[in-house]
């Protein structure tokens, strides 16, 4: 049998095929280590699968799901907010300062996602009247921490109701829970009396005909919420919506600042040199016998109108019929410089000067005294209202000339303010 030859052609083209299989396995080995190398990156979540990756960059951090939500709706719905664009620049620019922050917002509407959004990482609560519109906006957004809440008022009570805020058991600052107004909102959930609320939004409830529950509460209890805040050092800022409406506008300007001084009434002394009772006389116009004594320091608060600007005041106070309690005002005094910054105004008050067979600090001694420090100084008598309105507008007028003489961007921010009526003075017990 005759042995067959190899074309040297066949044995060419088996060469070429080897190596451009060879080629096409390298290709595809490639790529498939690309592709899990690829898939590793994006498993950011996925520890047994980073070991390739390193530093991963802030963009692989996805935006959270509310804030995508609310991006979604808002640009794929016809209907906009309630307020116009102006009107959400006023809040939003407080937001983009404190957020994420506590913020309560009286009403739920179409803008409800947008201000829950702008707090994102805060804490913000919605208190509507209408259960059935709360029902079904958290079908829609869950998300939202929405209460219902009960309006007992109405807007042709509105005059009364004005004239209610105006009493003592309006004035008084305290926990609107607990407050004997008939303005304070009592019946809110828990949370939002023990929050410390950073921001307050009043767009709610119904207030645009005479039977509807108006805003005359949740401007009231909102002011009163700003004010235990300022008591306790922080800030709240109150934003009332619809303010072109007229029961809207005179229970905002009423019940809410608009930016004058501030200043807190504090008065400090010996126990029962009668603080307390001049607290009452001034802020009250009342007096009692039979006051229970305090620990040496009361507090109070009256706000007064002094040439347009509403202020609040602080004192220093002795009974002229107890020397010691004169002898301890230079203990007061050092109490403040240690504890008080250096814009604290001063004025020394000898209480009781109606007691005159019993006086035991006479008025040159105490006067030559406080000369010396360079304060104001009066004798009052909170039983028979003698020098009591006289002794506080002093210091107001104390007050508001160290400011003047400040810096605007030193004065204090005013949050809240309630307005007192002035009080009958009789006779000035230093002649």
């Amino acid at each position: 049998m005759r042995q067959q030859t190899h074309n040297p052609l066949s044995l060419k083209l088996l060469l070429i095929i080897t190596i451009i299989a060879f080629f096409l396995l390298f290709i595809l080995r490639s790529n498939l280590s690309s592709s899990n190398h690829t898939s590793r990156k994006f498993s950011k979540n996925n520890p047994s699968r980073n070991t390739n990756i390193e530093n991963c960059s802030s963009t692989c951090n996805k935006i959270p799901s509310s804030l995508s939500q609310t991006l979604v709706h808002y640009s794929t719905s016809t209907i906009t907010p309630q307020q116009t664009i102006k009107e959400i620049s006023v809040t939003s620019r407080i937001l983009d300062k404190k957020s994420p922050c506590n913020f309560l917002v009286f009403g739920l509407g179409h803008d409800s996602l947008m201000w829950h959004a702008l707090n994102h990482g805060g804490r913000t609560i919605f208190l509507e009247e209408d259960e059935a519109w709360i029902e079904q906006i958290k079908r829609r957004f869950p998300m939202l921490e929405t209460y219902h809440v009960t309006y007992d008022s109405k807007v042709n009570q509105a005059d009364n109701l004005m004239q209610v805020g105006k009493g003592p058991e309006c004035t008084a600052v305290s926990n609107p829970k607990y407050s004997m107004c008939q303005l304070a909102l009592k019946s809110l959930p828990s949370e939002v009396y023990d929050i410390k609320w950073d921001l307050i939004m009043v767009d709610a409830p119904t207030g645009y005909y005479e039977e509807a529950p108006g805003r005359m509460t949740a401007i009231y209890t909102a002011g009163m919420m700003a004010r235990n805040r300022l008591e306790d050092g922080g800030e709240t800022h109150v934003f009332v919506h619809d303010v072109n409406r007229e029961v809207e506008d005179k229970f905002s300007m009423e019940f809410l600042c608009e930016g004058d001084y501030l200043f807190k009434l504090l008065l400090i002394g010996d126990s029962s040199v009668g603080k307390s009772c001049l607290l009452l006389r001034f802020a009250d116009d009342s007096y009692v016998d039979s006051y229970i004594s305090t620990i040496g320091v009361d507090f109070k608060i009256r706000t007064v109108e002094l040439e347009g600007k509403t202020t609040k005041l602080q004192i220093i106070v002795y009974d002229v019929t107890e020397k010691e309690s004169f002898n301890n005002v230079k203990q007061w005094l050092n109490e403040i410089d240690r504890y008080a910054t250096d814009s604290v105004c001063k004025l020394l008050v000898g209480n009781k000067c109606d007691l005159v067979e019993s006086k035991a600090v006479d008025t040159e001694t105490a006067k030559a005294f406080a000369d010396e420090l360079g304060i104001p100084f009066l004798e009052t008598s909170a039983k028979d209202s003698i020098n009591v309105e006289q002794a506080f507008l002093t210091m107001a007028a104390e007050i508001k000339k160290k400011m003047g003489n400040q810096p605007a961007n030193k004065k204090s921010p005013n949050t809240v303010h309630i307005k007192g009526q002035p009080i009958e003075q009789k006779s000035n017990c230093c002649g």
